[in-house]
């Protein structure tokens, strides 16, 4: 089970926000979610091992990621929102 807490370096979520799982099928966008956590120790993991301890918060993405009427996110969203300055570098 994934902790409850958001792996997004100096998240400041708190329980009760939406959180989300890293894309399972799209490792191109895998990656892209992983650079922008900001968080090193994603860097030595496995996606699956990802995939399965780790969620990004709803704070990091734009409302236009999600699916309209829902709090799923769309096929193709990536966090953009809230985001380490580290991130501004990777990318």
């Amino acid at each position: 089970m994934p902790s409850p807490i958001c792996v997004v370096i100096s998240c400041k979520s708190r329980n009760g926000i939406s959180k989300h799982r890293f894309p399972k099928n799209d490792l191109p966008r895998f990656e892209v979610w992983v650079q922008r956590c900001g968080n090193p120790k994603l860097l030595t993991m496995t996606p699956d091992q990802i995939y399965k301890s780790y969620l990004v918060c709803d704070l990091h993405f734009d409302t236009d990621c999600h699916s309209e009427g829902t709090k799923l996110l769309k096929r193709n969203a990536i966090p953009t929102l809230c985001l380490p300055v580290c991130e501004l570098i990777i990318v």
